[in-house]
């Protein structure tokens, strides 16, 4: 799986610690590290950008610089909860993925159905191939401490519950996540 991270994950030692934790049995004290993780690149997240509070998030507009990272599904989960899904402190959002150079004739952008997760460890049953979704991290700028002189552009267009607005947006809009030189 493909996550695009823009803040404090794209540290491969943060990396690391978030996941070694998830990766050994209960109980153990096997010092073994069970870290299956790597950065593949830099990428462009075109539609949003970040904001920074006591921890960064992305709202609409604009566009942000990041590291793709490689992981098991079997370490979602510990990602899901260093980013406080089950606290409603973000959402996982599934968008699609364009090779820079791919034509926009060619790539998926305009019939993909972006998905969006606030409960741990969820992946689509069914839907596009994991292989063109590029996950990403987005929080709620309520819950984040976000810097006074900035509240203004921090906003998600709506009333409806955070998960809903993220959706409503990133759905009617052209998000993709560019990879490659």
């Amino acid at each position: 799986m493909l996550v695009f991270v823009y803040g404090t994950l794209t540290d491969a030692a943060r990396v690391e610690n978030v996941l070694d934790e998830t990766g050994r049995e209960p109980g153990s004290t096997d010092n073994a590290r069970a870290f299956d993780a790597a950065f593949v690149g830099d990428a462009t997240l075109e539609g949003l950008h970040r904001v920074d509070g006591a921890y960064p998030t992305l709202v609409p507009g604009g566009c942000v610089t990041g590291r793709v990272l490689s992981i098991d599904e079997s370490h979602l989960g510990a990602l899901d909860a260093y980013e406080g899904l089950a606290q409603g402190l973000y959402v996982r959002a599934g968008l699609p993925r364009i090779q820079r150079g791919e034509s926009p004739a060619t790539s998926p952008v305009d019939d993909f159905e972006v998905a969006v997760y606030d409960e741990p460890g969820t992946v689509p049953a069914q839907g596009p191939d994991l292989e063109s979704i590029v996950w990403t991290y987005i929080g709620d700028p309520d819950r984040l401490g976000i810097e006074p002189e900035r509240e203004i552009e921090a906003y998600w267009p709506g009333s409806s519950p955070f998960r809903e607005r993220v959706h409503r947006f990133l759905n009617r809009n052209r998000i993709v996540v560019l990879i490659g030189e």
